[in-house]
């Protein structure tokens, strides 16, 4: 019986197994040359330094440090990035002080998101292969192998975007439980205080929302259901309300986390956000690598071609486009308002003075790929992967590999 046992136990988690060797695989390559490995520390440890001084009862951080991004602000300094990564190591800052594994955090993150995405696929009726593949299409064989891998400061908030923003569609979508809509909201607004463009996507949570409790909210109960729904909501207005407190006592503003106080801000014409970077940024979304010396040059600043890194995106227009030619019976309204909200999200980074400094690809865009995935998962339902998205997903891997391996070796 025990022998039994064991065997269903490793039959039922070996797609978790898969996709996390995989992933730890890719991150292996990746540690050796930027030096991120797990237990290594971390320079650009910005939430670390914030939520120190959280716990010594300070707000800024006391003092400037100069090769990080400090806002500046009535004379005092402070963390220019949304806080909920520090919320998350505050307990570890108790234990190890700003020596934070970050590193691990970051990986474990973007592992747990992938976890959500397999779960996800399975729970949309995929098989247990191909939802593997479709998982890692989403992660290491795109641009997200670059964040995932290490735990500066800008990569942290963007993988914990990214696992978490995952985690609020698998509730939505897959969890049975009642709360399920409470731990879906929760978890997607502590993605907005990760990356605050996330909150574009409120329609989608919305309107999932909506689809799982249709009939209890026009039902002959539906007034209960609809006090039930308000209070599966505070615990996400819980965390709104802490960001504005937040936000309030630093800058005087609800909505101002500090970014707008950078200096390359404060002293840039148009600030922040304009329309006269609209056209450049654009083309930064789409440029395609130069080439020189016989060989490609990648830019290491402001992004290149966004579909080139993150396969999903290619493979997410092609799925659809088929399925509108076979006039296969799908959601329109999510698939078609998702692929809407990705554009408007990235119109409104192209708004932003800089389409992110150091990286390789485009990882701003990154950002999107949680809720692109459903999309694609309505599209293609239970239609196999073909040869030609495996191979395109094999390049996209190598090219993520080399082009990472490549920007920390210049």
């Amino acid at each position: 019986m025990t022998k039994l046992s064991g065997g269903f136990v490793r039959r039922q988690y070996a797609d978790i197994g898969a996709v996390v060797l995989c992933m730890l695989a890719a991150y292996a390559v990746i540690w050796c040359f930027n030096g991120c490995f797990p237990w290594a520390a971390n320079s650009y440890n910005s939430y670390a330094l914030q939520a120190q001084r959280w716990l010594q009862g300070h707000l800024d951080l006391g003092q400037d440090y100069s090769y990080l991004e400090i806002a500046v602000f009535g004379g005092r300094y402070f963390v220019s990035f949304p806080p909920f990564p520090s919320v998350v190591l505050l307990p570890f800052v108790l234990v190890f002080g700003t020596n934070t594994p970050d590193h691990l955090l970051c990986a474990l993150a973007g592992i747990i998101g992938a976890v959500f995405l397999l779960k996800l696929a399975e729970g949309e009726g995929f098989s247990r292969r191909n939802s593997v593949f479709l998982a890692l299409l989403a992660t290491i064989c795109g641009n997200f192998l670059f964040i995932a891998t290490n735990g500066g400061v800008w990569f942290m908030a963007q993988t914990f975007a990214f696992a978490l923003s995952a985690g609020a569609l698998w509730c939505l979508r897959c969890c049975k439980a009642r709360s399920a809509v409470c731990w879906s909201l929760f978890l997607w607004a502590c993605a907005v205080g990760c990356r605050p463009l996330n909150a574009v996507y409120a329609p989608v949570l919305l309107y999932l929302v909506w689809l799982r409790n249709r009939e209890e909210l026009t039902g002959a109960q539906r007034g209960k259901a609809w006090n039930r729904l308000l209070l599966s909501c505070l615990p996400a207005a819980v965390m709104a309300a802490f960001y504005m407190t937040l936000n309030a006592a630093r800058f005087g503003n609800v909505l101002e986390f500090g970014h707008n106080y950078l200096p390359e801000f404060t002293e840039s014409t148009y600030g922040q956000f304009s329309t006269h970077y609209l056209a450049e940024n654009v083309e930064r979304l789409l440029r395609l690598p130069a080439w020189k010396d016989g060989k490609p040059d990648f830019p290491l600043f402001d992004g290149m071609a966004f579909w080139l890194v993150s396969p999903i995106f290619p493979v997410f227009l092609t799925s659809w486009l088929q399925s509108v030619f076979r006039r296969e019976k799908t959601d329109g309204l999510l698939i078609g308002g998702t692929a809407l909200l990705v554009v408007a999200h990235f119109l409104l980074l192209a708004l932003h003075k800089t389409m992110g400094g150091w990286q390789f690809g485009n990882r701003y865009t990154v950002d999107a790929i949680p809720f692109l995935f459903l999309a694609l998962l309505c599209v293609r339902r239970e239609r196999t992967t073909g040869f030609v998205c495996a191979a395109w997903c094999l390049f996209t891997f190598a090219l993520n590999v080399a082009g990472t391996v490549m920007a920390y070796l210049m």
